[in-house]
């Protein structure tokens, strides 16, 4: 057995390790990764978790009869409780005075099974009285023909953080679509404080998202609702009950094994209780490659039509200054807050269909996308009557200009009032929306002037339908409307041997598209747009040519050409 206190800087024989970042350990809490090129320190591959949290954990299955754990021993590190399969071990020392990494635990007489490891950090408090809290975790060791595993939570126990190979989003993110009376209201450890609830039967909690794993977390109470049925792809997958003692954060639904693809999520509230109805969610975790959606958005701007939303991306270098847009139909960052509208945001929103005509698609951002910036900034780069922006995307095009917002309080003809205010999208929302136009999160300002003054129009905040005035040099909110237009598109494929065929002007190869006639999505987003690719090309060879023969008092020579390989010869020179 190897000596509490010592350095180890390999396994003992018949044992293995691991290091601290082994994708089997699951960190819960405030935990850093930390490298470090200091061989005396001994950490096992230059590497280690490192925290100073009191009470954050770490958890590890593992199999077989021995286990031992290394930290690093100086003295300004604190220990840690250590359980196995729930059985305290104990508090574990950590200082030993030792500037490297040691052995702070072994044990080797347990069960030949499977084990349960839960590390929490505790509090030190010195002799003179300071308190620290300090773990830097190095590795496990354990039996040499055995394996570390992943820790799986149970449904009805707290998870308020997502395992290794899990991501999380909160319940306020915009890709959740809350149908009927829901209230976002604060909760006690609600995962970021917030959570959204109704107590109505039959509403409903709305999303995709792309992947092949699902869990729904959300708090269990007293007056919750007992029957809750979760639907994917269509289908009743099972129900469950949030109703129970008081405890947050608690993995309520698990579904794991869906093909790798997109999929459609429904909470339905059928609560069986008089007083017990109240339907809640608070996180969802998905695949950590894994992406949430909206039921009503898409990836391609080819899949647009009137009340669907496609994902964009608005960053601001300098605050009052306008900013630029760019990964249309991708998840680049967290969404743009609409609680507080930020002065330089660096984030994602929605735009959104609200109409077709003159073969232009018309967009409107789903919130203020910048706050505390004039019209007249916006003027100054084009923005409130129409500029073209580049997305990146060939053959379209995007014009960016502000709503217009009606000369007075009366006029109604105006884009504010016929798609904010009275729209149901064809019949994909509700009139006037705040969950799907968040007019409370801030004014917007319309290239409309008033009236009755040289002040420009700003629309929202207070309901749907406010309207007021500034003058244009007065910092005010930013919402843009897109106008998108499909250029003109020659969009080709070669049809050969019965398939229609692309040409990789990578590899050079020419790709099966389809057997039959593509359709026109297909020659959309997969054609080819430069045939010069099949332009012939100069080519220069040199013909080797050997000695065949005298003629007169030269020599004859000859060579033969393979004709099949070129596809037109125009000269030829022989010297």
């Amino acid at each position: 057995m190897a000596v509490i206190g010592q350095q180890l800087v390999t396994p003992q024989a018949g044992w293995k390790r691991f290091n601290a970042t082994s994708s089997a350990i699951s960190y819960v809490g405030a935990w850093e990764k930390f490298e470090t090129t200091i061989a005396s320190y001994q950490f096992t591959d230059n590497v280690g978790m490192f925290s100073i949290t009191p009470n954050n954990t770490m958890k590890f299955n593992f199999t077989g009869r021995k286990l031992l754990l290394k930290a690093y021993g100086n003295n300004d590190t604190s220990g840690f409780l250590l359980t196995i399969d729930g059985v305290n071990q104990g508090n574990i020392k950590t200082a030993y005075s030792v500037i490297s990494t040691i052995v702070v635990y072994e044990k080797v007489d347990l069960d030949d099974r499977e084990h349960n490891v839960e590390i929490k950090l505790l509090p030190y408090t010195s002799v003179s009285g300071a308190t620290r809290t300090r773990l830097l975790f190095d590795s496990i060791d354990i039996d040499q023909d055995r394996d570390l595993r992943i820790v799986r939570s149970v449904v009805g126990s707290q998870l308020t953080t997502p395992e290794n190979g899990w991501k999380r989003y909160d319940d306020n993110i915009s890709s959740i679509k809350y149908v009927g009376s829901f209230t976002n209201g604060a909760g006690t450890g609600a995962y970021n404080g917030y959570s959204n609830y109704t107590s109505t039967l039959g509403d409903k909690i709305v999303f995709d998202f792309e992947g092949s794993k699902l869990r729904l977390i959300g708090a269990r109470y007293t007056n919750r609702s007992d029957l809750i049925e979760v639907y994917v792809d269509g289908k009743l997958h099972g129900t469950h009950s949030q109703l129970g003692s008081e405890l947050a954060q608690v993995l309520q639904v698990e579904i794991v094994g869906l093909p790798k693809s997109r999929h459609r999520v429904e909470m339905v509230n059928k609560s069986s209780g008089l007083t017990t109805t109240y339907m809640a969610l608070d996180a969802i975790d998905i695949d950590l490659d894994g992406r949430l959606f909206h039921p009503d958005e898409v990836a391609s701007i080819t899949e647009l039509e009137i009340g669907k939303r496609i994902r964009c991306n608005y960053v601001v270098n300098t605050a009052g200054v306008a900013g630029e847009f760019k990964n249309i139909g991708e998840e680049t960052s967290d969404f743009i807050s609409t609680i507080s509208i930020p002065s330089a945001p660096n984030g994602d929103f929605y735009f959104i269909v609200v109409d077709e005509y003159n073969k232009k698609k018309i967009l409107i951002a789903d919130r203020p996308i910048q706050a505390a910036i004039s019209w007249d900034a916006l003027n100054s780069n084009g923005l409130v009557f129409g500029v073209q922006k580049d997305l990146g995307v060939k053959n379209y095009m995007f014009v960016a200009r502000l709503l217009s917002g009606g000369y007075s309080a009366t006029d109604k003809h105006n884009e504010w009032d016929q798609y904010i205010v009275n729209s149901t999208l064809n019949g994909n929302i509700i009139v006037g929306d705040d969950r799907v136009w968040n007019w409370s999160a801030g004014y917007s300002l319309t290239s409309t002037t008033n009236a009755n003054s040289a002040n420009r129009v700003r629309r929202g905040y207070a309901t749907a339908s406010t309207s007021g005035s500034i003058p244009a040099s007065t910092a005010n909110g930013y919402r843009p409307l897109v106008e998108l237009e499909t250029l003109p598109m020659f969009k080709s494929f070669v049809k050969h041997d019965g398939a229609y065929k692309r040409l990789d002007t990578v590899t050079l190869e020419w790709n099966t598209i389809s057997a039959t006639l593509p359709s026109e999505d297909t020659f959309i987003n997969d054609g080819m747009d430069d045939l010069s690719v099949l332009d012939r090309k100069n080519e220069s060879f040199v013909q080797t040519m050997t000695a065949n023969g005298s003629l007169g008092s030269g020599k004859l020579f000859k060579g033969s050409i393979d004709l099949k390989k070129y596809f037109e010869i125009k000269s030829l020179s022989v010297k």
